[in-house]
């Protein structure tokens, strides 16, 4: 496996089984950050209105700034590229919630670089989210 990937998967895992986010969400939980309805565009402007929300906890992972949030359900990721990334700038929203079987991952990609470079980061992703999906299946104790 890509160590990029197994280090942000790895990552994810710890962060939502430690934090029991995955299918722990209350109904007080707000609903997760409609991309268009941010009406930002840039990738700059999305992390600006993102950061406004008090609910919303931002952590640098290895360059990376991504922001979690507790959504009905399950949890809202945001994840930016670091700078000197191909794909710099670039937001990759998660939404991660409990199926009847394994995790459900739905994502956005705002994405400002190259169309090559955005594309990329696209299947990166992809990969990482059908990688979570499969662990999910086989260890329901993180979901």
């Amino acid at each position: 496996m890509n160590r990029l990937i197994s280090d942000n998967l790895g990552a994810l895992l710890v962060c939502l089984s430690m934090a029991g986010i995955v299918g722990s969400a209350t109904a007080q939980d707000l609903a997760p950050a409609d991309l268009d309805a941010l009406n930002t565009a840039t990738v700059e402007e999305t992390l600006i209105e993102l950061k406004k929300d008090p609910e919303r906890v931002f952590v640098d992972h290895n360059g990376w700034l991504v922001g979690e949030k507790r959504i009905e359900g399950g949890s809202e990721l945001w994840s930016f590229t670091p700078e000197g990334h191909d794909a710099y700038p670039a937001a990759i929203q998660r939404l991660i919630t409990d199926g009847d079987k394994a995790l459900k991952i739905e994502m956005n990609i705002q994405c400002d670089a190259v169309k090559s470079a955005c594309e990329d980061l696209e299947k990166l992703f992809s990969v990482m989210n059908e990688n979570l999906i499969a662990v999910s299946e086989k260890a329901p104790a993180i979901r």
